[in-house]
């Protein structure tokens, strides 16, 4: 039998742990680098955020290329550098776009990476969010603009942009029939009647018509796996494969409206346009935490090792380590991300005064996108996938390492059966604890968009408002546009 010395055993055992806990190392410094950022918008250090980026102090590894530029978009946006904000979230629309064509099949993957040190792919929510902040930079650039050339242009690309979005939802929602995801519909509705009545061509008007029509449509059949909008969500989500077969009464079964989804519909069901839209961005994205799973761990009993007599086999060495009696299956466990959302059933009723201080509406608002809800919904479904992909990664990297440990146990037997599990569980110990470090929950996420965003319809004349929203007043200011989009950032 060919015999391995004592030395190159050791080698593995150091080879083996030394690459685990190199990865475990850029896996924690991830963490880091986001904590650090959402941490940042909390404190309202918009500045502070774009200089930590620009300094390659956060976001320096090609990995996260998304989120450097996403991250940069967004912070501007929060400084009204509505040009600087574009460049980012333009340079952030071409990552996903590119990142986007990179089928997950085709991807080369290592035993030994993980999701949380992988290249960062944006989520379909996320990619329509470019979309939605450049439509609103677009307009904030038009009310400055003093040229009607730059004004036309900004309009122009209001209207592009808002193409883009929806051929965008269109190839997603074809590539991805039949799954009960979010297909970002009820939100392109909404901001489609909005753009489209603030630009007021001629031909806008049934464009909007348009709009609202399929947005009643969409409504129903693509949020009804929300709990903002559905009740019935869970039954919805369960049957979703069937429900296209179904006729609009059947449908119906599986709908039980909130108070949310009926102001959507009344919205898309009445034929009045309004010359003002308030639209309300409030918090940023609730963060990603990791919850705990367990996955068996199934050792190659099959596999024979020649061991001398009185040393123990591969599989009673490795339930020692584990520290699991004879007989009992091992298992161990690893992380994956969620957010705990919380579903917004009915919305925020609001008093908009003039300034005087006279009422001239009290209302609810509408709500256009529940981001954390969104966010949350879909890693659900990522998770079922991934925790097969994950705990089998990981049972190969356990493996490998007590692989590697049992060699060591194999090399010092001879110096006594004490010495060589002591050596064999010290190396074990420090590759177990690289090993759980290298395979954190991937908790990445661009934290800088908001969690949520409301609308609100409304007349006004020229002139200064005061709205009041969740006990908090605000200042609004309307202009002598004929029709005008009032953002109100919350931050």
């Amino acid at each position: 039998m060919h015999k391995i010395s004592k030395n190159k055993f050791l080698s593995y055992t150091f080879i083996l742990i030394s690459l685990v806990s190199i990865l475990s190392c850029a896996a924690r410094r991830v963490r880091d680098e986001g904590d650090i950022i959402a941490s940042l918008y909390k404190e309202k250090k918009y500045q502070t955020v774009i200089d930590r980026i620009t300094k390659k102090e956060v976001y320096e590894r090609q990995e996260d290329r998304f989120l450097k530029q996403a991250e940069l978009g967004i912070a501007y946006f929060n400084l009204k550098d509505y040009k600087k904000a574009l460049f980012h979230l333009n340079k952030a629309k071409e990552i996903a776009n590119s990142l986007y064509k990179v089928s997950i099949s085709n991807k080369v993957e290592s035993l030994f990476i993980g999701e949380a040190t992988d290249i960062y792919y944006p989520n379909q929510f996320e990619q329509i969010s470019i979309r939605f902040y450049e439509i609103l930079s677009h307009y904030m650039l038009i009310q400055s603009s003093e040229s009607s050339k730059d004004k036309r242009f900004h309009q122009q690309a209001m209207v592009s942009t808002l193409r883009d979005w929806s051929s965008y939802i269109d190839n997603f929602k074809e590539q991805n029939r039949g799954r009960a995801i979010y297909k970002g519909s009820t939100f392109i509705d909404l901001m489609g009647v909005i753009v489209h009545d603030v630009y007021d061509r001629s031909k806008d008007r049934s464009v909007i018509k348009s709009f609202k029509k399929l947005g009643q449509k969409n409504l129903v059949e693509q949020m009804g796996i929300y709990p903002s909008y559905n009740e019935l969500h869970e039954k919805y989500k369960d049957d979703y494969n069937e429900l296209h077969l179904l006729s609009q009464k059947k449908l119906a079964n599986y709908i039980s409206e909130t108070q949310t989804s009926n102001n959507i519909k009344k919205f898309f069901q009445n034929k009045k346009r309004y010359n003002t839209y308030i639209i309300i961005l409030d918090g940023h994205v609730i963060k990603k935490t990791a919850n705990v799973y367990e996955f068996p761990l199934g050792l190659p009993v099959g596999v024979y090792i020649y061991n001398d007599e009185g040393m123990d086999d591969f599989v009673t060495f490795s339930l020692k380590m584990l520290s699991i009696t004879r007989g009992a299956e091992p298992k161990i466990s690893f992380e994956l991300p969620k957010i705990d959302s919380v579903p917004i059933t009915n919305t925020e009723k609001v008093t908009l005064t003039n300034a005087d201080g006279n009422e001239v509406l009290s209302d609810n608002l509408i709500l256009m996108a529940n981001t954390s809800e969104v966010l949350s919904e879909s890693l659900k479904t990522d998770v079922k996938t991934l925790e097969a992909k994950v705990g089998a990664r990981l049972a190969a990297k356990h493996i490998a390492l007590l692989t590697s440990a049992y060699q060591t146990y194999r090399s010092l037997y001879n110096n006594g059966a004490f010495i060589a599990y002591l050596s064999a569980s010290a190396a074990y110990a420090a590759g177990n604890k690289a090993i759980a470090e290298s395979e954190l929950a991937d908790l990445r996420s661009w934290y800088g968009i908001y969690d949520h965003v409301y609308m609100l319809p409304v007349d006004l004349e020229p002139g200064e408002y005061e709205i009041t929203y969740k006990g908090k007043k605000y200042k609004l200011t309307r202009s002598d546009s004929p029709k005008q989009i009032l953002p109100l950032v919350l931050n």
